[in-house]
């Protein structure tokens, strides 16, 4: 039977992208919720580096508003995951052909991706003394 194209969503590439990062060797999970300053933020992947953890905002190419996306789910109080800080968000730009696939053929494509573009974010808490 020959694969249907389809669409596919972010949340669909962001736990497969942890699923991915897990396979290497790191913890990760993806659609996070945590809470900080009394409010719930939801990030699309966390990694744990050592003692620090950092996030990973993924959006479709072109991503007009992947910064924003990612600079208001980010608090000015400490973020904290598995009792870590997380000190960086990295921000994904998954290939807007995978959106076109249906849900297998994007986890595969994932994984044989070169093109995925990223920037990081950096916190930056350490100068606001929000983390130890």
């Amino acid at each position: 039977m020959r694969d249907q194209p389809g669409t596919t969503l972010e949340v669909i590439l962001n736990a497969e992208l942890a699923r991915l990062l897990r396979q290497h060797g790191f913890e990760a999970e993806a659609e996070q919720s945590v809470q900080a300053s009394g409010r719930r933020y939801q990030i699309d992947v966390f990694v744990e580096l050592g003692e620090r953890a950092v996030g990973i905002e993924g959006k479709f190419a072109p991503a007009r508003t992947l910064r924003t996306d990612a600079e208001q789910r980010l608090p000015e109080a400490p973020l904290r995951w598995r009792g870590l800080p997380v000190t960086s968000v990295f921000e994904i730009v998954y290939p807007e052909r995978l959106k076109k696939l249906s849900e297998g053929r994007a986890r595969d494509e994932l994984a044989r991706c070169t093109d995925l573009e990223y920037q990081q974010h950096s916190l930056n808490l350490a100068s606001k003394g929000l983390v130890e």
